[in-house]
């Protein structure tokens, strides 16, 4: 009998993905930085072609990690002018965050100035669009503080920002959580 699905490829997939995630959190030495980036290899070489927005970050997260070739060009957005705030408020600070990872510090800049820009006019969100919204605002002042070279900042938002989605849920959690592993993850080892 199948226990939760255990058995199942794309099961077991995702919950390589997880331990992959979980290993490069937490490799805070060389042995467990070899061990991690072989596991994020790992889920990386499976990992699906999505063509989502976040599965795009997810994907550049996990090269910089493997030093594998990072997707090139832009994710594609789903998000307009009139598109629900927290669709939009996560693309923009994932565009940010997507930058900096390339050495785009101006780029990040600009993404994160439309993200304040945009962030000043929102009102009355759903509990839940609130909850996102707050996650992506510690997200970006995370990627604001990596921009300005601030790590101890950057790492203070970001650990943050796993409390709340982890309290949560927020649909952003998991892409948040791998431009986390990827923002400070060692290369040596």
């Amino acid at each position: 009998m199948n226990t939760f699905g255990r058995g199942d490829p794309e099961v077991e997939r995702v919950i390589a993905e997880v331990n992959a995630l979980n290993a490069a959190i937490a490799a805070d030495s060389p042995a467990l930085a070899r061990e991690a980036r072989g596991m994020v290899r790992e889920a990386e070489a499976k990992w699906p072609e999505t063509g989502t927005f976040s599965g795009f970050i997810i994907r550049a997260a996990m090269s910089r990690i493997t030093g594998s070739t990072p997707p090139t060009g832009e994710p594609t957005r789903t998000s307009g002018e009139d598109t629900e705030w927290a669709v939009r408020a996560f693309e923009l600070v994932g565009l940010a965050w997507l930058a900096w990872s390339r050495g785009e510090n101006p780029r990040a800049r600009f993404w994160i100035s439309q993200w304040t820009r945009e962030s000043a006019t929102q009102t009355n969100l759903s509990e839940e669009g609130a909850v996102q919204a707050f996650t992506v605002g510690l997200w970006a002042n995370a990627i604001e503080a990596l921009i300005e070279d601030r790590t101890l900042d950057a790492q203070r938002f970001f650990r943050r920002v796993h409390d709340v989605g982890s309290s949560y849920g927020t649909e952003s959690h998991p892409t948040i959580l791998w431009t986390m592993a990827a923002s400070f993850f060692s290369q040596e080892g």
